[in-house]
């Protein structure tokens, strides 16, 4: 309401009428947590869901190797392989290859100078201040129109600048 926000509000320092980031961050605060909670919980479920699947694949293999290594006796003889059994072993999926750190027993170092003797790091040129081309009454009257809050009107060209070629013939 307006007698909490803004009653006691002093806005004697605010003549460009700017907005207050306090006051937006408050407002729109509870917002962004609820939607980014909603998106972290959504992620953590399946996370939760895949490592619940992969350990109970872990738990199955486990149990299969137990029964398998179970000794046959004499009295009970060893079955053949159905065709089914086959089936469902050539049916399985390939697992897929861990992604390992190539450069984990590597120094910084030597992996910055590979990249410098393939060319992926170059040294940049030498560039000083007197380089850079400036015009100060360009930069004093944006300066100006900034604090205004108006786009910057084009300074006059300075004397030293070289003059211009015109396009009509003598």
């Amino acid at each position: 309401t307006y007698i909490d926000t803004w009653q006691a509000r002093d806005e004697t320092n605010n003549f460009p009428q700017k907005h207050d980031p306090d006051l937006v961050r408050a407002l729109l605060r509870p917002e962004v947590e609820s939607e980014i909670r909603g998106q972290v919980d959504t992620v953590l479920r399946a996370e939760l869901l895949e490592l619940q699947v992969s350990l109970e694949g872990k738990k199955k293999k486990k149990k299969k190797a137990k029964e398998g290594s179970r000794p046959t006796t004499a009295s009970t003889p060893a079955l053949p392989k159905t065709p089914s059994t086959t089936d469902k072993d050539k049916k399985k999926k390939p697992r897929k290859k861990r992604v390992r750190d190539l450069t984990a027993d590597r120094t910084l170092h030597s992996i910055y100078t590979e990249l410098v003797t393939h060319g992926i790091i170059i040294k940049p040129p030498e560039v000083h201040v007197q380089n850079f081309v400036c015009c100060y009454p360009f930069l004093a009257a944006e300066q100006q129109a900034s604090l205004r809050g108006k786009a910057p009107e084009t300074p006059p060209v300075p004397a030293t600048a070289p003059p211009s070629r015109s396009t009509a013939s003598p």
